[in-house]
């Protein structure tokens, strides 16, 4: 077991050391996470809007906390409320927030749901599964689908890695890992891919995921307060909402699918789906697959059949035109059209308009031009760029030239010089044995 267990404040001494360090009320909004009266104005938007609750619902309140649900769910006269939790202080103050005999608050000190079966409408888990360990939020949801009326459903708020909330929590998860402060509670992700196994082992129907950034609440006029004004407001954490399923009901539902996808993923958790689907009947996928080839080849064929009916529409006595046609209507349209329609145009053109841009045209206007820069060059004067130019031609260019031309007419005089002699004269005599031989070669007998 982690001994960072050893670091952890159980829930009776958190509250009792906020109500040593601060008034009653505030150390009860600390206690459930501070804006109490916000937070229960957005917990009751959200049964509204995505669990079907209604003035006359009967509504079970896991982790209850202080009482800032239970406060504003008592407009209602005619709703049935239970609240659970393990602080008896809490459970005291939100008795006596809530102003509503007939409201139950019930002390309990082990995992679990006291009612009946099949008895409740809605479950909720509000700032609860955050703090367990996943087995015991599994064990929770299972008592949830127990008391639930078919039909009936579960609203709970969790933590995940994706949210700006969540990685802020993981990062605090981390600093008390590093500092082993003291905390007053541990913070619990879980996944989606773990909800949706949970849901269908427990024979729930996910109806709703999605996280809490961005107006995931809309808060009506029936839930509204001085405080807390309506309209679309974040609720901070990630919500989920199962229905119990009825009997022949199936775990998911494409309405589910859709609402998930808002949150990203969702197109690959559809294709996914529509494939396991079309696999277990391999009929339906293939008929789905060839109405769509259908649908594609006839909006084709409509295309092709507006396509010729709007050339033909038209004026006879404008018959279309040929790119040959165009072309030659309009010369100026293609690269010889435009050369002999602009002559200053095309690089000929220019060089004939405009007799000084070609060198030759240059060297015609300005027949003393070329002498004079060569002059120039020659005394110095002419600039350092074309100077070096030049003289880097001179060294490359004419050097190599001259020094080829010199072997090449070298090898060649001397080839010409030594072939005759080669082929006509006849080989030296060999002096005979016995006989002087001069300094000029000769020999005598």
């Amino acid at each position: 077991m982690s001994n960072l267990f050893r670091h952890l404040l159980s829930a009776e001494q958190v509250v009792s050391t906020l109500l040593r360090a601060h008034p009653e009320d505030e150390a009860m909004a600390r206690a459930v996470g501070g804006e109490y009266e916000r937070f229960g104005v957005l917990e009751h938007a959200v049964l509204r809007e995505h669990a079907g609750l209604t003035p006359s619902s009967s509504v079970i309140d896991v982790g209850c906390g202080s009482g800032r649900l239970a406060v504003q769910l008592a407009r209602h006269p005619t709703l049935d409320y239970l609240g659970i939790d393990i602080v008896p202080a809490l459970l005291d103050y939100a008795r006596r927030r809530a102003a509503r005999p007939d409201f139950r608050f019930i002390n309990v000190d082990r995992i679990g749901i006291p009612g009946a079966d099949d008895s409740t409408d809605i479950v909720c888990f509000f700032s609860v599964l955050t703090h367990l360990l996943h087995e015991e939020s599994f064990v929770y949801l299972r008592e949830a689908h127990r008391v639930l009326k078919p039909g009936g459903r579960v609203v709970f708020s969790f933590l995940e890695y994706e949210t700006p909330i969540g990685w802020t929590v993981f990062e605090a998860n981390l600093d008390w890992v590093r500092t082993r402060v003291t905390a007053s509670q541990i913070n619990v992700f879980i996944p989606r891919s773990v909800i949706r196994n949970w849901a269908r082992r427990l024979g729930f129907r996910i109806e709703l995921m999605r996280d809490g950034e961005h107006g995931a609440v809309t808060v009506g006029t029936g839930e509204a307060t001085e405080g807390v004004k309506p309209g679309a407001q974040a609720f901070g954490q990630s919500l989920c909402v199962l229905r119990k399923l009825a009997p022949g009901e199936t775990a998911e539902s494409e309405e589910a699918s859709e609402r998930d996808a808002s949150d990203g993923g969702g197109a690959r958790r559809r294709a996914r789906r529509r494939q396991e689907r079309a696999d277990a009947e391999p009929g339906r996928g293939a008929a789905a697959k060839g109405r769509r080839g259908g649908e594609q080849e006839d909006a084709k064929a409509d295309r092709r059949r507006r396509g010729a009916a709007e050339l033909d529409v038209g004026d006879p006595a404008k018959p279309r035109r040929s790119r040959q046609d165009k072309a030659a209507g309009k010369p100026g349209r293609s690269r010889k059209g435009k050369a002999a329609a602009e002559p200053g145009q095309s690089r000929a053109g220019k060089s004939a308009a405009e007799p000084g841009r070609s060198r030759k045209g240059q060297a015609a206007a300005t027949p003393g031009r070329a002498r004079d820069a060569k002059a120039a060059a020659k005394a110095g004067s002419a600039p350092a760029g074309k100077t070096r130019r030049s003289r880097d031609d001179k060294d490359t260019g004419k050097t190599r030239r001259a020094r080829e031309d010199k072997d090449t007419v070298k090898t060649r005089r001397s080839r010409d010089a030594t072939a005759p002699a080669r082929r006509d004269a006849p080989p030296p005599a060999l002096p005979r044995p016995g006989a002087a031989t001069d300094r000029d070669g000769s020999t005598e007998s």
